[in-house]
């Protein structure tokens, strides 16, 4: 098993004498910090089939959670949408965390049964099934989902693009293993039904060409994230911070004079964190990374993250990290970003205000390439300060 299969991000929420973090990947690792605010020393790591066992994990919670002192915030964790999902709140709201928790479910239950592709029931997947015949009724969000998902298609000049789908099953994820690579006649059959720009969306209803579907996983969750960020919100809450799967977004401050603040997973070393971002409120941030899932076939591992223009898994960029205005635009902008890689990116944020990018080479020692706006946000612990580079 090849050992960089972990995510990039990290929520990091400062105690003293103790540090938890919540994997984008669903494994909790318990970190113990020295008092003069030394590397944390790893002291426990649960496996990823903690997913599956819910009481360890809540008794895990409880542990880190007891240690807190009521003046620190607090978080409720749990299973959505294919992922591990948590809520913190400031220590102001502690007692209305588990209104908050509920809040956000509510939401990311609902968003789940329109735009899953897992259930066969979904609008979706019911879209998919009615390609080349007739036109779907969709709700609101849906349509507005594959709306933004068709802008960030066109922004990003195809790189990303949620009719990838079809490619992405090919290559053995969602579906059943595959052993050996794909022929290339096949890859080509495939991107044949691969163009966001045929998604046709008319006065509420959605229509895809025969064979095509739509694969909203590198949207869909931050898109579930600005839902709940704006139901809490509504519900009065002034300090919180959702995330799903890594795609998180922050409201207020984690305290009154700090800001929240994610760590940057180093994706060569499982262990350890590149740094720490500040998040200033309302902003939201994603990452896309070659080892959160892959595939091992003919000898090679192949990245989870098809380049719907070639066909082919990307190559090139280890890790890209999204801070933007709201957590839809950095969930899509994390992936589309990961396959235009370094350099082609810079033409695309031009046209982005407020988004800034933190970029990671497939290649070894780390690099750690900054746009300007993400230096001023982004602190690197001490021994990497010297990977840091400017774009």
């Amino acid at each position: 098993m090849h050992r960089y299969s972990w995510a990039p991000i990290a929520r990091l929420r400062a105690e003293p004498g103790l540090q938890r973090v919540l994997l984008r990947s669903a494994r909790p690792l318990v970190f113990m910090t020295s008092s003069d605010g030394g590397r944390p020393r790893i002291l426990r790591l649960i496996s990823r089939k903690t997913v599956f066992l819910p009481l360890l994990l809540s008794l895990l919670i409880q542990l880190a959670m007891s240690s807190c002192s009521p003046r620190q915030p607090a978080t409720q964790s749990f299973h959505s949408m294919g992922t591990m999902a948590s809520v913190t709140v400031a220590a102001g709201y502690r007692e209305r965390l588990p209104q908050s928790a509920e809040v956000v479910r509510a939401v990311f239950r609902r968003i789940e049964s329109e735009l899953s592709t897992y259930q066969r029931d979904s609008e979706i997947s019911r879209l998919a099934e009615a390609a080349g015949r007739s036109p779907l009724k969709l709700s609101a969000e849906t349509y507005r989902v594959l709306e933004l998902s068709k802008e960030y298609g066109e922004l990003t000049l195809g790189a990303f693009d949620v009719t990838v789908a079809p490619l992405v099953r090919l290559w053995g994820f969602g579906g059943q293993a595959r052993h050996n690579t794909p022929a290339p006649e096949l890859i080509q059959e495939r991107l044949r039904l691969v163009d966001f720009r045929k998604i046709e969306l008319s006065e509420g209803t959605g229509f895809l060409p025969a064979g095509m579907s739509v694969d909203l996983g590198g949207i869909g969750k931050g898109y579930a994230v600005d839902l709940a960020y704006e139901a809490l919100r509504r519900s009065g809450f002034g300090a919180a911070m959702v995330d799903l799967g890594g795609n998180i977004r922050v409201l207020g401050r984690a305290e009154p004079e700090e800001n929240w603040m994610i760590g940057v997973r180093n994706p060569f070393d499982k262990e350890q964190v590149l740094g720490k971002i500040s998040l200033i409120d309302g902003m939201a941030v994603a990452t896309s990374g070659n080892y959160e899932r892959f595939v091992e076939m003919s000898g090679r591992r192949y990245s989870h993250i098809i380049d719907p223009r070639t066909g082919y898994p990307v190559e090139g960029m280890a890790g890209v990290t999204v801070i933007s205005l709201n957590a839809t635009i950095a969930d899509a902008l994390s992936t589309g970003f990961f396959v235009l890689g370094r350099d082609p990116s810079r033409d695309v944020l031009r046209k982005l205000p407020g988004t800034e990018v933190l970029f990671i080479p497939d290649r070894d020692p780390v690099e750690i390439w900054l746009t300007p706006g993400m230096v001023r946000l982004f602190s690197p612990l001490p021994e990497f300060a010297s990977s840091v580079r400017n774009l």
